[in-house]
């Protein structure tokens, strides 16, 4: 089912950007710490005590907020390592689009020569303060498609770079979850750490040339695009509907298919 109340959208949005917020504040004021007196423990200090207090809270807040969605509630609770940021970051990635709008004639807005503009009435939104935005749905006919918005696809045979001055045609914000999920899965076990240690264990023989670290990245690549793959499979089966198998599987006759991990109750019903 998809959530399409504004409020519920927008009130998740808020906590998720105030966590980046408060995260990157903490990050900022240890590194501070640090170059004053090298030798002190940052974690000590009451201020970075403080923010991550209110870290905490705000984590609280978005798991709380996250009951709404039932890809939540029914699946990615039940993942290790796929804590509430990541389940709020990869929904609002998934289902919703922001569309920055004007607010004299609420026409959407555009970059033009790094400044916001109205398509309709042509004035700057600088100086407007806080910006208005229009919430639509997204729609990801495929398992690609969701690849390559996340910017997990392949390009020449390699993941694609970031571009120095001009703009990706894929969300750094996609990719940065799919990092930190491979971390995670790691760490924290489970279904996900297995096939990560199948990968591994595979690359080991087809890349014998690389580096250990460089291994271990492309296994952990692997499980986030299996975990990619799955979110979107889950997504359509809950909201009712049709999922297309990636090409490998459906034009190259690959048979080695692998359902959501934590989720094989609901395929079975849907089935």
């Amino acid at each position: 089912m998809k959530i399409t109340d504004e409020l519920t959208i927008q009130n998740l949005n808020f906590q998720l950007k105030t966590y980046d917020a408060v995260t990157r504040t903490i990050a900022a004021t240890k590194n501070r710490l640090c170059h004053l007196n090298p030798d002190a423990k940052a974690k000590n200090d009451e201020v970075v005590a403080a923010m991550e207090s209110i870290k905490g809270k705000l984590g609280r807040n978005i798991r709380k907020q996250l009951s709404y969605w039932p890809i939540w509630t029914e699946w990615l609770v039940n993942v290790p390592g796929c804590g509430e940021w990541c389940g709020g970051k990869l929904i609002m990635l998934y289902y919703y689009r922001f569309t920055p709008i004007c607010k004299d004639c609420n026409a959407d807005l555009e970059k033009v020569d790094k400044r916001l503009v109205c398509t309709k009435c042509g004035k700057p939104a600088k100086m407007d303060g806080v910006l208005e935005y229009r919430i639509s749905l997204k729609d990801f006919s495929k398992v690609s498609s969701w690849w390559k918005y996340c910017g997990l696809h392949v390009e020449d045979g390699k993941k694609p770079m970031r571009k120095v001055g001009s703009a990706n045609d894929w969300s750094t914000t996609g990719r940065v979850v799919a990092y930190q999920l491979g971390e995670q899965f790691v760490k924290q076990g489970g279904l996900y750490r297995e096939f990560f240690d199948l990968r591994k264990a595979k690359r080991e023989l087809t890349h014998p040339e690389a580096s250990k670290g460089h291994r271990n990245a492309m296994a952990k690549n692997e499980t986030a695009k299996l975990f990619f793959a799955h979110f979107i499979q889950v997504a359509k089966t809950l909201d009712g509907e049709d999922f297309t198998k990636p090409y490998a599987h459906t034009v190259m006759g690959h048979t080695n298919f692998v359902d959501p991990f934590y989720f094989v109750e609901d395929l079975e019903k849907a089935a």
